[in-house]
């Protein structure tokens, strides 16, 4: 099965191209970034940024919230409640947890003063902050340190 987002919306469609599958219906979100966990025996999750949208665009600054959702479109969740900020998630190997970047912007929303990344437990339903030093653009992946 194939992810992606049309019109701000995520679809999953088959590899033949049928049974195209509409799979957020929030149309006040533009949903974007996408980062799929497919796990064995289950449904594939998929995490996403969920950015506001302003007539029939979204707003100039790529980020949102946070969000996850089951492939058939059930059990959406709001990981983040910041408006502005998450971007890029990235599901970890085991689907426990979700790192995205966090953009911090000044007061005019005008210009990024700090990038560090911060993880979501899906477990827990903590979120945590990991300090990084340096320009971040983006959360490439997870590496197994152990």
């Amino acid at each position: 099965m194939h992810f992606e987002h049309r019109v701000g919306n995520i679809y999953a469609v088959s590899a033949d191209g049928a049974d195209l599958i509409k799979i957020t219906q929030n149309n006040k979100l533009r949903e974007q970034q996408l980062s799929v966990f497919d796990s064995k025996g289950e449904l594939p999750k998929i995490a996403y940024t969920g950015s506001l949208r302003y007539g029939t665009i979204s707003a100039q600054i790529p980020s949102g919230d946070i969000f996850i959702i089951n492939a058939d479109g059930s059990g959406n969740k709001k990981l983040t409640d910041f408006q502005i900020g998450p971007s890029v998630p990235s599901i970890s190997p085991d689907g426990k947890s979700v790192a995205f970047l966090f953009s911090e912007y000044d007061e005019n929303m005008t210009g990024v003063q700090a990038n560090f990344v911060m993880i979501y437990n899906l477990e827990k339903g903590t979120l945590e902050k990991i300090s990084a030093e340096g320009y971040l653009i983006s959360v490439a992946g997870w590496v197994k340190t152990k």
